[in-house]
């Protein structure tokens, strides 16, 4: 196959054998829809009437928090987020895999992966293969340390002091 194109939208082809092909969409409008047609390296020519339907791309509107470290429960929100598909299939913030705990097509929760200090891209790909990014969207911080407890015994009412860094784990307060 030397050209494709879905809803008259040019594709690129990216393998085609006698089997199969596959080809990457190209871009168009929400709700164009259309023919498929083929083109082989002889001329001829094979279409399928009213093949393919653009959907809405995916939309990342907040990161909740937008930084954290290993373990941190992230709220995506969004719209169109399983961009037409059934379901979320991944996460990766700033290039690490996250653990999906819930998903719609509207937000998702996850939990923060095991990373160093690093700030990159929100990334949601759906089970279609889609997918929707936020640039710059997360950044992880260094796991929090303790390095002291002070005093380190007493009873109800003693006033502890607990001296490290990064404490608050990317929030702004701790809760009690």
């Amino acid at each position: 196959i030397v050209s494709a194109s879905l809803a008259g939208v040019s594709s690129v082809v990216l393998e085609s054998s006698n089997f199969y092909v596959q080809v990457k969409a190209g871009a168009a409008s929400n709700g164009t829809e259309g023919d498929l047609v083929m083109i082989a390296d002889t001329g001829a020519t094979v279409t399928k009437e009213s093949a393919w339907l653009y959907i809405s791309d995916g939309n990342i509107t907040r990161i909740t928090p937008s930084s954290g470290s290993e373990g941190t429960a992230v709220t995506i929100s969004g719209d169109f987020l399983r961009v037409g598909s059934d379901s979320v299939s991944a996460v990766s913030l700033a290039g690490v895999a996250a653990t999906i705990v819930t998903e719609s097509d509207s937000e998702i929760v996850v939990v923060a992966g095991v990373s160093d200090a690093i700030s990159g891209d929100v990334v949601v790909t759906a089970s279609n293969g889609a997918q929707t990014i936020l640039a710059d969207g997360f950044t992880y911080i260094p796991l929090p340390q303790i390095f002291s407890v002070s005093p380190s015994t007493g009873h109800e009412g003693t006033e502890v002091k607990i001296a490290g860094l990064n404490l608050l784990l990317g929030g702004s307060e701790v809760a009690v």
